[in-house]
């Protein structure tokens, strides 16, 4: 699990490292400076949005590492995960996981 999780975490990276090469592109992630302190309903989508890319991300760095992980497993943690942020975003929920 950890290890899923560290791909996730390098997922966040290599989506932070992507915007900040194509600065003017239209996508709005929750990496960008203040933005978690806002609660429009745009924000909170894009927050998920930013979630689920880093997940996709962790794991083709994970395949193209040649890791031997299970995708069952893999995605078994991304959707406990992601429904922490999928509630946040639907009814304002506080998200457990994030830092304050």
């Amino acid at each position: 699990k950890r290890t899923m999780i560290l791909l996730h975490e390098l997922g966040h990276y290599l989506v932070w490292r992507a915007r900040a090469r194509r600065p003017n592109s239209l996508y709005l992630g929750s990496t960008i400076r203040g933005l978690k302190r806002q609660s429009t309903k745009r924000v909170r989508y894009a927050i998920v949005h930013e979630e689920l890319e880093a997940w996709e991300r962790g794991w083709l760095l994970g395949k193209r590492l040649g890791m031997r992980i299970s995708r069952r497993r893999f995605e078994t943690c991304k959707c406990h995960a992601i429904k922490t942020y999928m509630l946040e975003a639907c009814v304002g929920r506080r998200n457990l996981w994030a830092t304050k």
